[in-house]
């Protein structure tokens, strides 16, 4: 008897999942025309997005002009980063569990039951693509033609990157080790962009001229012979890979559905098996607070996507001035750069709510326990604060913190006190974040009018963290407008303060 294909068996299942009350053909052309139109509002709403930022940067320098030209080539380096380390660590092919299970021990041709695996990704980053385009385009003020050409080219290189990502997992060696590595080039790619967009601006350095259409047109030929390549190929990936793959695209998902942006933090930050790590000593740790604080820092300084967020988040604040933007801009790429650096180093703190061994082992208090974690991101983020105060005040920008005319060990030394209580409110922020309740989806759930049921509380978890952070910063961020004043001193104090208080708080478990 001749073997079924691949694409013989996945209509077998699909018929059968029909079979158990699957969807009907109007069910599928509503949700067609359900995602269709949410990918066109999605092109829609940051395109206009993009326009109202644009609005708010000044070309009227060379400096700032040079900046807004190298939007077209930072945003889109640093959006192919983030691109790269989403697939590397998620896809692009992969079979979950019940596939895993059924299909790959069937002999059934993989090539047929893997092709709308890949269509699947194509098709997602495709869109994802085209709306960076347009947007990128957008906010360097471009003609509604060139957004057009813009998605388009957005489109070709979305798709590109997915299939040459494909292409990667055919390749002999260790798959883990591959993934690994393409997920750090990945988050390099990002924090380089942010640095580069940086030194240019600041050295008036005009870009070359590309055409538009002509690039655009490359990228979309590229995007469609590098996936017929990988669709010829589909069939030298290994099984391994095809499960590990799925397994975290089915974490992810779980985690997207379940709302619980933690859990699809683990799933982003671990990109394959553990791999062997040199042996450090331990020479510093004299007790619990030292060994935890020891732990932390071993945590951070070998998980590179947290170090690539850490030079990310130094950038933006300066990326946005060197651009000629408004101060409420400034002031936001502040927010957004605290927001980034604190949870960065916040990943001790994350993991030990997920797997608390440490905690248990050192016998330590859980009030102890947490005022422990803050030691470490504390320190590290009063140097970021202390750095972004310097680099600030060297960019020429010593007019916004109020330090024009004063040296940098005065600037230092003036700005030192509320540094220090923002790195704390920061620091304490990261970690209420992190040991902060998930989702209780066992419990009564709450129907929207649209149908949409979620638990009580889903909204309060999925924004603490953003808004714990926004309070910590507010009065650091008046202070940057106008200086620092004594009564904003008090302010921050009081409310990093609450914020510590707030962190290290233990409520009672119920029964």
């Amino acid at each position: 008897m001749e073997p079924m294909s691949g694409a013989a068996l996945r209509a077998l299942t699909a018929k059968a999942r029909r079979g158990h009350g699957g969807a009907g053909l109007g069910s599928l052309v509503g949700d067609a025309y359900t995602y269709l139109l949410t990918a066109v509002v999605a092109v829609a709403m940051a395109v206009s997005g993009a326009g109202v930022l644009g609005a708010e940067l000044d070309t009227t320098t060379p400096e700032a002009s040079a900046g807004v030209a190298w939007l077209w080539w930072v945003g889109s380096l640093a959006a192919l980063g983030l691109l790269l380390g989403l697939l590397a660590r998620l896809g692009p092919v992969g079979v979950g569990a019940p596939g895993a299970l059924w299909w790959l021990t069937t002999p059934a041709d993989r090539p047929g039951l893997l092709r709308p695996v890949l269509a699947g990704w194509l098709a997602a980053t495709g869109v994802i693509g085209a709306v960076i385009g347009a947007a990128v385009a957008a906010l360097v003020g471009a003609p509604l033609g060139t957004v057009g050409v813009a998605a388009l080219g957005g489109a070709g290189a979305g798709v590109a990157l997915a299939a040459a990502a494909a292409l990667s997992q055919v390749l002999p060696g260790n798959h883990a080790i591959r993934g690994r590595r393409l997920a750090l080039v990945g988050d390099l790619l990002t924090a380089f962009a942010v640095i580069a967009w940086i030194a240019l601006t600041e050295t008036g350095t005009i870009p070359p001229a590309t055409p538009a259409v002509a690039t655009a047109a490359a990228l979309v030929i590229l995007g469609v012979v590098l996936a017929v390549a990988a669709a010829a190929r589909l069939g030298g990936i290994s099984g391994i890979d095809l499960r590990e793959r799925g397994a975290r695209t089915g974490r992810a998902s779980f985690a997207i559905v379940s709302l619980d942006l933690r859990e699809l933090g683990r799933v982003l930050t671990d990109t394959g098996r553990d791999s062997r790590r040199r042996l450090a000593r331990l020479g510093g740790v004299r007790g619990p607070v030292t060994a935890m604080v020891a732990a932390d820092w071993l945590l951070l300084t070998r998980s590179p996507r947290q170090l690539a967020m850490l030079a990310t988040s130094l950038g933006i604040p300066f990326a946005m001035e060197v651009a000629g933007g408004s101060l409420p801009l400034v002031l936001g790429g502040l927010v957004v750069g605290a927001y980034l650096a604190a949870t960065a180093v916040g990943v001790g703190a994350r993991a030990a709510e997920d797997a608390p061994a440490l905690d248990r082992a050192l016998g330590m208090s859980a009030r102890a326990t947490r005022a422990a974690r803050l030691v470490l991101p504390s320190a590290v983020l009063l140097v970021w604060v202390l750095v972004t105060i310097v680099l600030r005040d060297s960019l020429g920008s010593g007019a916004v913190i109020g330090a024009a005319t004063t040296g940098l060990g005065v600037t230092l030394i003036v700005w030192l006190p509320m540094a220090v209580l923002l790195a704390i409110g920061l620091a304490a922020a990261a970690v209420k974040a992190a040991y902060r309740k998930p989702p209780d989806w066992g419990g009564q759930l709450v129907v929207a009018p649209g149908g949409i049921a979620y638990p009580p509380g889903v909204i309060t978890s999925l924004t603490l963290g953003p808004v714990l952070n926004l309070v910590a910063t507010l009065p650091a961020l008046v202070a940057f407008a106008v200086g620092p004043q004594p009564v904003l001193l008090l302010a921050q104090l009081i409310v990093s303060g609450i914020l510590v208080a707030v962190a290290a708080h233990v409520g009672s478990l119920k029964k």
